[in-house]
């Protein structure tokens, strides 16, 4: 571990330095191990690193996201270094903070406040390492990733919609596998859309270092009725839209998220299933997917 801890996600490489990897990966071997790698010399490598507190005080404001009692700022400087912060609403309190340069290939944590032995910093880092990945063509859906019969199946859905009970019928009745509960990493292997494992996978506690060919695309929506039907790819992509994990500050990574989508829906079927949540609508899916 003289030069940190390196893992392997779908097609690019990410070396955590010895300074950051020391803590986590003792509390949280289980969720790296899978994925370690050889220490490497690639040009898909993303390095992470730490460093004491250094950013200037003027930065430009790029976006906000809001949890609870907490709250996610970006900005940027002037030379174009982007700094994410995890922040208490309430006083203002800074938990962490990292900066990313050079397309998202270095990501530096310059602030950790937590007490959690850098276990909520490498949780965090779980959120900018999409941006990262669009570098390697790499486009991350907010969805259940899974296997069934040797297909990748991508179920999408807003929040409390039902997409991981959904996901556990397949897994109970046929045995499919949640490869993650919550992210789909998705990039091209030898030209066909794959779906890659990755370490990071929100709340579910589902992941797998596994890859599988991505077959179908799943929207689900609740009804009274269970029903699937195949959607136009431009359907798919108004379906879809809000699920892309994108930098929405960023306009070129934005339009290389969206030219890699459109490539993944002239490949892969999308389907919208209105569904109760019972075992009956993965059999009524199950069905159209065997078609396959």
């Amino acid at each position: 571990m003289d030069h940190g801890t390196v893992f392997k996600i779908g097609a690019f490489f990410c070396r955590i330095e010895q300074d950051f990897s020391f803590d986590f990966f003792n509390l949280w071997s289980n969720r790296v191990e899978p994925y370690l790698a050889e220490s490497v010399e690639s040009e898909n490598m993303i390095t992470v690193s730490y460093r004491e507190k250094i950013f200037p005080e003027k930065r430009t404001f790029l976006k906000s996201e809001s949890s609870g009692f907490f709250a996610s700022y970006i900005t940027k400087d002037c030379n174009d270094t982007i700094y994410f912060q995890y922040i208490r609403k309430s006083n203002q309190k800074v938990y962490v903070t990292f900066s990313a340069e050079r397309d998202y290939r270095e990501i530096c944590l310059l602030e950790d406040n937590t007490n959690s032995y850098r276990v909520f910093p490498f949780e965090y880092l779980g959120q900018i390492i999409p941006f990262s990945a669009l570098t390697f063509k790499i486009l991350t859906l907010h969805a259940v990733l899974m296997e069934y019969d040797g297909k990748g199946i991508i179920l999408s859905a807003p929040s409390g919609t039902g997409k991981s009970t959904h996901a556990h019928f397949w897994r109970d009745c046929y045995r499919a596998l949640i490869i993650n509960g919550d992210r789909a990493l998705c990039g091209k292997k030898n030209g066909i859309w794959t779906g890659y494992g990755m370490p990071w996978c929100g709340s579910s506690g589902e992941y797998i270092n596994r890859d599988v060919p991505i077959r179908a695309i799943v929207v689900l929506q609740q009804a009274e009725e269970n029903e699937v039907r195949l959607l136009t790819p431009l359907e798919g992509f108004q379906r879809m839209y809000e699920n892309l994990v994108l930098p929405q500050w960023d306009k070129d990574k934005v339009n290389q998220g969206l030219d890699l989508f459109d490539d993944m829906l002239a490949n892969i079927p999308v389907y919208l299933l209105k569904c109760r949540p019972e075992a009956e609508a993965a059999a009524v899916l199950k069905r159209e997917i065997d078609k396959l």
